[in-house]
């Protein structure tokens, strides 16, 4: 039978990438606090789902795209464990010209996801903020 202490390996994990001399700075995000993010992501890699394998580059006559764009909420509901939700959203249009006649054929693809997270706070001062997060 094997027994398992789970504490003690998070323990020793946590004091192997502690640094030896303590970070200097104010902390900055402590229990209750709340983050809002905006971001603007490149590329936007959703139209490669209508490239068709490298084969509509040939027959492409207008690319449009528009994202990806993201929302970041988090809270920290103690002073090194935070909750969060980010939402995103992409789009791609790709219009090609028929191959075997005449006319166009447009297609188009939207993304849309939420993602729910949380988040540990190794360490968080107002000049270096180290954490490690999963969705």
């Amino acid at each position: 039978m094997n027994c398992l202490n789970a504490d003690g390996q998070v323990r020793e994990i946590l004091n192997a990438v502690k640094p030896k001399k303590p970070f200097t700075g104010e902390p900055v995000l402590k229990k209750k606090s709340q983050v809002l993010s905006f971001v603007a992501g490149v590329p936007n890699n959703i139209g490669q789902f209508l490239n068709f394998g490298g084969f509509a580059s040939y027959f492409c006559t207008v690319k449009s795209s528009t994202g990806p764009f993201f929302i970041r909420y988090e809270t920290l509901i103690k002073n090194n464990i935070g909750l969060g939700v980010l939402l995103s959203y992409a789009r791609a249009e790709q219009t090609y010209k028929n191959p075997f006649g005449s006319g166009t054929v447009t297609g188009k693809i939207t993304g849309f996801s939420i993602l729910f997270s949380t988040y540990y706070y190794f360490y968080t001062t107002d000049k270096f903020d180290t954490y490690s997060k999963g969705q």
